[in-house]
């Protein structure tokens, strides 16, 4: 776990408030880390003050030459630096458009996937929907098969019976046409009688 108040913190966070023209205090460096003991960061800011002083006496013995070609190279150090982060946010807005652009084409494959997908599903629901209608007009039928063949034996015996009735039907009209011919064939035979007997008492 990294120290709260130590030595790069502090003097982080020292360097910070003298830029801002902030006193660089033990209670203003506290509140700027958000902690920190009293002690701890008195004896940090201590070495940090003596280092800047150091510092700041190294820069006033330097050559006023020395110290103008130190500026330039800062100068021109910064101006690299500045070009060098400007052609890294070109490329990197030049990479995130490119990204954006595979980003657009894969949204829109999606989307003709998913309306392609959708149209099947469309598709397939209708197919669905008519085959169950097939389903539920073969089953009608099937029962009504079903009804249809437990009446079988029952048509069977009725179809028997009609037969019976007819040939026995048949039977006694044949029997009623013999008695027919026969009664046809007395009738006649009466009128032959009547026709003599008539003749002879026209004698």
């Amino acid at each position: 776990m990294r120290e709260i108040a130590s030595f790069e913190v502090v003097s982080d966070a020292a360097g910070s408030l003298v830029d801002e023209g902030v006193e660089p205090s033990i209670v203003n460096v506290q509140k700027r880390i958000g902690g920190g003991s009293y002690s701890t960061v008195k004896k940090h800011l201590s070495v940090w003050a003596e280092q800047r002083a150091q510092d700041a006496a190294a820069v006033s013995s330097m050559p006023t030459e020395v110290l103008a070609k130190a500026q330039e190279f800062g100068r021109v150090l910064w101006g690299l630096a500045s070009i060098e982060a400007q052609h890294q946010v070109q490329k990197a807005k030049e990479d995130a458009g490119i990204e954006l652009e595979a980003i657009r084409s894969e949204l829109t494959e999606a989307t003709d996937v998913i309306t392609r997908l959708e149209n099947v599903e469309s598709e397939q629901a209708s197919r669905l929907a008519s085959t169950q209608a097939r389903v539920r007009e073969v089953e009608l039928a099937l029962v009504e098969a079903q009804t249809k063949a437990l009446r079988v034996p029952e048509l069977e015996r009725a179809l028997a019976d009609a037969r019976a009735a007819t040939e026995k039907t048949h039977a006694e009209l044949t029997k009623q046409a013999t008695e027919a011919g026969k009664l046809t064939g007395e009738v006649d035979a009466l009128r032959n009688q009547v026709r003599e007997l008539m003749a002879a008492l026209k004698k």
